[in-house]
């Protein structure tokens, strides 16, 4: 008889869940159904009214307003856009954000500060949108203006270089050992200063998702170097 209970008790629980759930389903269904629109009518319209369709094509004829609008001239927007064009270009078979566009979002959110709400309906753009182009934007464009400067920078005689000058940064030897750098004594304009303990050391899970593909990208043979393994593992070499 007790077990006869335990089984009718576990399968009330079973159904019990079952129903839940599947309410729970219905329920979050019809809340995706009842949406008025899967892209906003003013989004729609954005290469006809967005302001990179009407109000950014006409600032190129006027150079003053084009500063004042991306605090650069027309030539070193289109030199920026250069750089980085190939690497913020998305290739996807439904209609996607030119890197011309995605670069002049940016600018603009850094030329004012403003709340990226007023960038994203001025663009006529999503907000999470406008996030995340602004975010990878000025990833990879800091990235390519370090490369840039650094080429440009390498080609100068070693005493007329300024963007980064001979040891000013550190190197290594080729076996893993680390020379430090002079711009570890320039203690008074140097902003790299240890933190110590900030708190718990809990990152976000995109932190984590970049370090375990860096991780696996380092363990490569395209991305390893000839000491890694050496140096790991204190001499012990890893085949």
């Amino acid at each position: 008889m007790e077990r006869e209970n335990v089984l009718l008790f576990l399968t009330t629980v079973q159904i019990a869940a079952t129903a839940l759930y599947t309410a729970w389903k219905l329920r979050k269904n019809k809340r995706w159904r009842s949406r008025r629109w899967w892209v906003r009518p003013i989004m729609a319209r954005r290469e006809e009214h967005g302001d990179f369709a009407t109000l950014f094509q006409e600032l190129k004829e006027d150079p003053v307003l084009f500063f004042r609008y991306t605090r650069m001239n027309v030539s070193t927007f289109y030199e920026l856009l250069h750089l980085i064009s190939p690497h913020i270009t998305k290739r996807s078979a439904r209609p996607s954000i030119s890197a011309e566009q995605r670069l002049a979002i940016t600018l603009r959110f850094l030329a004012t500060g403003d709340q990226v709400l007023s960038i994203a309906l001025a663009f006529r753009i999503g907000e999470s949108t406008a996030h995340e182009i602004i975010k990878e934007t000025c990833i990879l464009a800091v990235v390519c203006l370090h490369n840039f400067l650094k080429t440009k920078n390498d080609e100068q005689p070693a005493q007329a270089r300024q963007y980064c000058p001979p040891k000013f940064v550190d190197t290594d030897t080729g076996n893993g050992e680390v020379v430090p750098g002079e711009w570890r004594e320039n203690r008074e304009d140097n902003n790299l200063l240890p933190m110590g303990n900030i708190g718990a050391h809990r990152a976000a899970k995109e932190a984590y998702e970049i370090r375990d593909r860096l991780a696996s990208y380092f363990i490569t043979p395209t991305g390893q170097v000839p000491w890694q393994y050496d140096y790991i593992q204190g001499g012990k070499n890893q085949n």
